[in-house]
């Protein structure tokens, strides 16, 4: 009887130290990296298809979620591409059955769409070209600002130059697109391929191969665009009067364009998503040009907690947050003609909390995309004292929340340990 209860503790001490052993290893896997890989939409489309329940919406949800990780750099460029192919065959199957169901002869190839369609393209990472001007979808680029610093007097006449030597007049680059001639759009997807490296841009960073979202016979609408106005939605500040249950709510209604109420959402997310595109870039570039951006080798970060600016409200959101670091990243990049880390404190919002967001030096191979600032961020906060001042804002281990009065001595202390992790041969670098 002794042996049995012997070997039986035993077994317990085992399963115990496995459970520890266990625990250990998933926290250490989310301490190290940001958890971005396959998107849950794509997983719940896959699941829907196996039970052969999916439809164009459900293709659509999918492609909207994979299209989102590529624009904030969650995956690279060639899992972006398998996934955009695995999709592809998804939506030309589908849209062959589909017509197979209507009676073509009756209404012929010309009839109206009365339910939404996927459509793959293959365009020009313009954001809003279709919605906006020519010109302003050039200097709020991403790629294009960043090189050619659009923010700036010099790089708006660079841009213009660009489109003049395309042979594009100023009166239909700066007309809306529908103004514009017909033939304009053709022409700039046929010359600027030949043309733009003799710019310095890389024509890989500003062509689009995705899906578009065609309703009726005059409503067409890119993934890219999709996905950056119900970011806007989301992104939007809270207020007594809009709660983040209303904001989410809003921003799930933008997904039914066929719907009076979904349009109205749509157009409204993307016009604040042009907001926010211009305040990136404008506010972002005034930054560097203020050298508000500050640090060291392998490391910048910039606090908009403790200095004022236009439009402060917009960055409240972690996402907006985020893309305003990839693009100081880039921005600075282009300026130091050098790579380094980048950390953003975000303006504190009506509870005195400020999100705090990082992106590694540059755009990482590989499906997983490692957060090299994990271990530094935890030391930061723990070593400036704000411990019960801070807390991890999602799963992902690159964005953290802060209280305002912390936020200068952690910005010290990050600049400390990220220097400590250097000299000991540690890196936060690829």
């Amino acid at each position: 009887g002794g042996g049995q209860r012997s070997q039986a503790r035993k077994r317990r001490a085992e399963s115990s130290a496995e459970q520890l052993q266990h625990n250990q290893a998933v926290e250490d896997y989310y301490q190290f990296k940001a958890g971005y890989g396959k998107p849950t939409a794509l997983l719940l489309f896959q699941l829907a298809h196996s039970l052969q329940r999916e439809d164009n919406f459900h293709i659509w949800l999918a492609i909207l979620g994979v299209t989102d990780q590529f624009i904030l750099q969650r995956v690279d460029p060639a899992q972006y591409t398998q996934w955009r192919l695995e999709l592809e065959d998804h939506v030309a199957q589908h849209n062959m059955e589909e017509e197979q169901e209507e009676d073509i002869e009756q209404y012929g190839n010309n009839r109206a769409k009365h339910r939404p369609t996927v459509v793959r393209i293959e365009g020009l990472r313009l954001a809003f070209l279709k919605r906006w001007t020519l010109c302003s979808s050039m200097l709020y680029n991403h790629h294009v600002a960043t090189r050619f610093q659009t923010w700036r007097e010099a790089g708006k006449k660079q841009v213009d130059f660009l489109l003049s030597k395309l042979n594009i007049r100023m009166e239909q680059h700066q007309a809306s697109f529908t103004s514009m001639h017909p033939a304009v759009e053709p022409h700039l997807r046929e010359k600027l391929p030949q043309t733009v490296a003799t710019f310095g841009l890389n024509w890989e960073l500003l062509k689009y191969d995705g899906f578009e979202l065609h309703y009726k016979n005059d409503f067409k609408l890119p993934a890219m665009d999709h996905v950056m106005a119900i970011t806007a939605m989301l992104g939007r500040p809270r207020t007594p009067e809009r709660t983040p249950q209303d904001i989410f709510q809003e921003a799930l209604d933008c997904l039914y364009p066929q719907t009076k109420e979904g349009m109205a959402l749509l157009t409204k997310g993307i016009e604040r998503a042009k907001d926010v595109a211009v305040q990136i870039v404008e506010q972002g570039g005034l930054a560097l040009t203020r050298k508000q951006v500050q640090g060291q080798r392998g490391f910048w970060y910039l606090d908009l907690a403790n200095i004022s600016f236009t439009g402060h409200h917009e960055f409240h959101h972690p996402s907006t947050l985020l893309k305003l670091a990839i693009f100081l990243r880039d921005a600075n990049a282009q300026r130091m003609k050098s790579t380094a880390g980048l950390l953003v404190v975000g303006p504190p919002n009506q509870n005195d909390d400020c999100y705090i967001v990082t992106v590694r030096e540059k755009h990482q191979a590989g499906i997983m995309q490692s957060n090299p600032f994990a271990m530094p961020l935890l030391e930061a906060l723990k070593d400036c004292g704000a411990t019960g001042g801070y807390m991890q804002a999602t799963f992902d281990s690159s964005i953290f929340v802060i209280k305002k009065h912390l936020v200068t001595a952690f910005c010290e202390e990050m600049r400390a340990v990220v220097s400590a992790y250097q000299t000991c041969g540690a890196t936060v670098r690829d």
